[in-house]
C-alpha cells in the first residue's frame, strides 16, 4: 500500500516503459493519460482501465469534483462492484500534487478475489469543476512489480489543451 502513495506522491519523470498511446478522457479538452500497451487498456464512456500483465488493475476516468465526499463514494462503490473489500479502518490520506495539479490519495489494504490487496483512490483536480479518478488495486507483491509502470501512468496524466 505504501508504494502507491510513494509512486503518487513521487510522481516525477516518467519510466522508460512503452506506451499503448495517449487516451483522452472527459469532455472536450478534459484530460490525456497514457497506458502501457502490455497492460491491454480498454477504453469506456468518460474513461479507460486496464490490468497489468503481471494483475494491476487501474482505472483513470474524468468526474466532476463538486463534492469530494460523493467523488470519494463513486470510488468506495466502484471497488464494491468489482468485488474488491475494502478494510474502512485502514484508510490513510494524503493530499498532494500531479503535473501541478492538486490531488489527494486514499489508500487502503483489503480483499479481492484473489486474496490480499492494496488499493488505492486518487483524485486530481483539473479544474474548480472536474477532477480525474484514478483507481487501483493489486496484491502487495505486484504492487512492488508494476510500480515503474505505474508512475508512469500517474506521470502520463495531463491536462488537455
Amino acid at each position: 500500500m505504501r508504494h502507491i502513495l510513494l509512486a503518487l506522491t513521487l510522481a516525477v519523470a516518467a519510466p522508460a516503459v512503452a506506451f499503448a498511446g495517449s487516451f483522452n478522457i472527459g469532455e472536450e479538452g478534459g484530460v490525456t493519460v497514457e497506458i502501457p500497451d502490455d497492460w491491454s487498456p480498454n477504453t469506456y464512456d468518460g474513461g479507460v482501465d486496464a490490468n497489468s500483465p503481471n494483475g494491476t488493475y487501474v482505472s483513470v476516468e474524468a468526474t466532476e469534483m463538486t463534492d469530494l465526499t460523493a467523488t470519494v463514494d463513486e470510488g468506495m462503490k466502484f471497488f464494491e462492484e468489482k468485488g474488491v473489500e475494502l478494510n474502512k479502518d485502514s484508510a490513510k490520506k494524503q493530499d498532494i500534487q500531479i503535473n501541478g495539479m492538486p490531488a489527494f490519495v486514499i489508500e487502503w489494504t483489503g480483499k479481492d478475489k484473489e486474496g490480499d490487496a492494496s488499493i488505492a483512490l486518487a483524485a486530481i483536480g483539473i479544474d474548480e469543476k472536474n477532477a480525474v479518478l484514478v483507481m487501483t488495486w493489486s496484491d502487495p507483491e505486484t504492487e512492488k512489480k508494476d510500480q515503474e509502470a505505474f508512475m508512469g501512468i500517474v506521470n502520463s496524466i495531463k491536462k488537455g489543451e
